[in-house]
């Protein structure tokens, strides 16, 4: 019997979101698909919050798949801000891709329009042509810094999620 030695990989460009205690990582990809980096890649390539990188990922395991559907196996680029970004040798590169702390800046100044007094995640992610994840993690980090107000929308009683959430520069745009 022979022994398959090799993986059947996807190269994908993510945007690290999350960097763990533990040193472990999970980022999203264009499509809004979480991808999880082991500790021993955060380190070896010094990924941090904001990076965006050229991953190499396989289907997560079964167990975790349904929350988060990959896992990178390999990173072999980490690029800046404004760069383009090589899916794989010899590929069409990818269109110029932004950093965590500008993208929240970017919503950040979207949210004080004087016009519209609150958002969707989805009407923002139009307003910044950004996937409604990248912009609903956005909007958290800027709500947890105390930047923004968010208001929590329940289609029923016995829900314990919000059914969407509203954002708005502060409070008072919800009256």
């Amino acid at each position: 019997m022979e022994m398959n030695t090799t993986f059947e990989t996807k190269a994908m460009n993510v945007m690290i979101e999350d960097v763990t205690v533990s040193g472990s990582a999970f980022g999203s990809n264009e499509d809004g698909d979480t991808v999880f980096f082991n500790a021993r890649l955060v380190e070896r390539m010094k990924l941090d919050f904001g990076d965006i990188v050229c991953a190499s990922a396989i289907p997560n395991y079964e167990d975790k798949r349904a929350e988060t559907p990959w896992r990178a196996v390999r990173v072999s680029a980490v690029q800046g801000s404004g760069t383009e970004v090589p899916v794989e040798a010899g590929a069409e590169p990818s269109l110029s891709v932004r950093t965590a702390p500008q993208l929240d800046a970017e919503i950040f100044a979207v949210l004080q329009d004087p016009e519209v007094s609150y958002w969707t995640s989805s009407d923002l992610s139009s307003a910044v042509d950004a996937d409604t994840k990248t912009v609903g993690n956005s909007c958290l980090r800027l709500f947890n810094k105390g930047r923004i107000a968010k208001a929590d929308v329940h289609g029923g009683p016995d829900q314990e999620r919000a059914t969407f959430c509203l954002w708005a520069r502060n409070t008072e745009q919800f009256k």
